[in-house]
């Protein structure tokens, strides 16, 4: 199974806008501020699928509840939120 989210089509004009809003001149400045590649930042944006960490870690940035913005399958969903809970549990 694979560990990688996106952003739903219908979400990714408001989390571009959603960079502005919180500070952020560019998707440059998000990304040097997570110490994230500028690519993962891009992708996200776009609706590309980028690895689950980065997915919670921008979507927090950015002022999201990551499962109002993702697109993917019931399955993957619950097998990240299961993972998500168990990793910070620790």
């Amino acid at each position: 199974m694979g560990r990688s989210l996106k952003v739903s089509p219908g979400c990714t004009e408001q989390v571009k806008s959603a960079l502005g809003r919180n500070g952020f001149p560019s998707q440059k400045a998000l990304a040097e501020e997570l110490d994230i590649g500028l690519s993962t930042v891009k992708k996200f944006l776009t609706g590309q699928p980028v690895d689950y960490s980065y997915f919670l870690e921008i979507s927090e940035r950015l002022g999201y509840e990551w499962r109002n913005i993702v697109s993917c399958l019931t399955s993957k969903l619950h097998w990240v939120y299961n993972t998500t809970v168990i990793l910070n549990s620790k």
